[in-house]
C-alpha cells in the first residue's frame, strides 16, 4: 500500500466516522419528532441522512483530491532534485577527467563553437597555463583538416570560469564554460533524464 492509498483509506475511515456520527445525531432528532409526526419524521430523517452522506462523500472526495495533489507536488519536487543531482554528478565527472581527456574536450569545444576560425580562446588562469597553447594548436589543425579557416589564437587575458573556454571574436563571445554548457543542456535534457530515472 503506497502513501496515496494510505491517505485515501484514512480519509475514507474518517468519513465513515463522520457519517456514523451524523446518522446518530439525525436519529436522535428524528425520535423527538416521531412522537407526533411519525410519517414526517421518517421523511425528514432519510432526507437528513442522505444529505449527510452526500456531504461526507463530498468531503472524502475533496480530501482525496487534496492528498493526490500534495503527493504529485512532492513527487515532482523529488524528481527535480534527482535530475539536478544527476547533472551535478555529470559536471563533477567532467571536471575530474584525466588531463589528456580534458584537453581533447577543450579542443572539441573550440572546434565545434568556432564560427569564423579567427576567435581568441579565453581560459581560466590555470587552464590557460596548462592547456591554452596546445588546445589552440590542435583546434587549428582540426579546423584546417576540415577545410575551415584555422586562425584561432590564445587570448592574453583569462576569466574566472571553473572549466571550459570562451571564444571571443571582437564584441561577440561564445561561452563554452562547463557551467554554462551544463545549464543549457539541463534545459534541453531534463525531461529525458527524468524519463531515464523514473521509468
Amino acid at each position: 500500500m503506497n502513501g496515496i492509498e494510505k491517505i485515501t483509506e484514512r480519509i475514507k475511515s474518517d468519513a465513515q466516522l463522520e457519517i456514523a456520527a451524523a446518522a446518530e445525531e439525525t436519529k436522535a432528532k428524528c425520535e423527538e419528532i416521531l412522537a407526533g409526526y411519525k410519517e414526517q419524521a421518517d421523511a425528514a430523517y432519510w432526507k437528513i441522512v442522505a444529505e449527510g452522506k452526500q456531504e461526507a462523500e463530498r468531503r472524502v472526495e475533496l480530501r482525496k483530491g487534496s492528498a493526490q495533489t500534495e503527493s504529485k507536488k512532492r513527487m515532482l519536487q523529488l524528481k527535480q532534485e534527482m535530475v539536478a543531482e544527476a547533472f551535478a554528478g555529470a559536471e563533477k565527472k567532467l571536471l575530474s577527467l584525466p588531463d589528456a581527456e580534458y584537453e581533447k574536450f577543450l579542443v572539441s569545444l573550440a572546434v565545434r563553437a568556432s564560427g569564423s576560425g579567427e576567435e581568441k580562446l579565453v581560459f581560466s588562469a590555470a587552464d590557460r597555463e596548462k592547456y591554452g597553447a596546445k588546445v589552440v594548436s590542435e583546434a587549428n589543425e582540426i579546423l584546417a583538416s576540415e577545410g575551415r579557416k584555422a586562425k584561432l589564437t590564445l587570448a592574453d587575458e583569462s576569466r574566472s570560469i571553473e572549466a571550459g573556454l570562451i571564444l571571443s571574436d571582437g564584441r561577440i563571445e561564445t561561452n563554452c564554460s562547463v557551467k554554462t554548457l551544463m545549464e543549457l543542456r539541463k534545459n534541453e535534457l531534463a525531461a529525458e533524464v527524468a524519463k531515464l530515472l523514473f521509468e
